[in-house]
């Protein structure tokens, strides 16, 4: 995995490093039991993004788990921002399409719980 600096052409607002991370994930709005199937394509130390068929609004929050891991061996630096279960808040869901196919990027940052 390599550090990514911006996807899909978006400015990049994250303070922490990006790690690419395709790894598929479930994700459910928080406190419901109907999941989502998406792909997560990155991480960093405070959130994660990735595509899905469902549209997500803005500071909703949610609950993503990792299914399965990366094949590949990831470095220490990468495996401390991978989250196998992690409530976050929606920052931004962008429309995206690819051959004849609508889904949704969408970015979240992790939930501080303490």
């Amino acid at each position: 995995m390599t550090a990514s600096r911006s996807v899909a052409g978006h400015k990049e607002n994250r303070m922490d490093e990006r790690y690419n991370c395709e790894a598929l994930i479930n994700w459910s709005y928080f406190n419901e039991n109907k999941y989502f199937r998406a792909k997560m394509l990155n991480i960093s130390r405070n959130g994660v993004y990735f595509e899905t068929s469902e549209r997500i609004r803005s500071n909703t929050t949610i609950f993503v788990r990792l299914e399965a891991l990366p094949a590949e061996k990831m470095q220490l630096s990468e495996q401390e921002c991978l989250r196998t279960a992690s409530i976050g808040e929606v920052k931004w869901c962008h429309e995206l399409s690819r051959d004849n196919c609508r889904y949704y990027g969408v970015g979240v940052r992790y939930c501080n719980l303490k």
